[in-house]
């Protein structure tokens, strides 16, 4: 696989300023998604690893938990699915975890709000990559409900809809 130009700038962690607050979804978000659905299915997300640039773990991470938001608003399963993805790159390219491990949080709520069954899902889209991660789907999917909720990672939903966000309690 090779990286469009779209989808280069979309992972550089140099253009990562101001990614977060932008509407959802945007130009960034759509290159990102094209990029990880060519990521799903066996061992793809490890063609894709050496792609990433070895800071891209801000910016997966950012996306993952947008995702996590778009799949509510839309009530779409791809939506988190591109999230599961990402959030396996982000741990594979990160050097702290517990940025990282929020997102799961997110992308698990996510799931159980559109009625899909996170577990399943987190164990479908899990996928062997060549480095130790210290986290990884189904572990998280199968961690105790209170140690995985939102309220655990610093997080609560607010709004409905279109209007629907995870927000971060600081």
């Amino acid at each position: 696989m090779r990286l469009t130009k779209a989808q280069d700038r979309a992972l550089n962690p140099r253009r990562a300023n101001g990614y977060g607050p932008r509407s959802i979804p945007n130009d960034r978000d759509r290159a990102l998604q094209e990029v990880m659905r060519a990521a799903s299915g066996p061992s793809r997300l490890a063609e894709v690893l050496p792609l990433m640039h070895p800071d891209a773990s801000e910016i997966l991470g950012a996306f993952a938990g947008r995702m996590a938001t778009l799949a509510v608003r839309t009530q779409d399963v791809q939506a988190a699915r591109d999230g599961l993805a990402a959030v396996q790159l982000a741990m594979a390219t990160t050097q702290d975890a517990r940025e990282i491990i929020p997102r799961m949080a997110l992308l698990y709520r996510a799931l159980e709000l559109i009625g899909a069954d996170p577990a399943a899902e987190f164990r479908t889209a899990h996928q062997p990559l060549p480095v130790a991660l210290s986290h990884d789907l189904p572990g998280f999917a199968a961690r105790d409900p209170e140690i995985r909720s939102l309220r655990s990672m610093l997080y609560h939903e607010e709004g409905e809809g279109a209007d629907f966000r995870f927000v971060r309690d600081r």
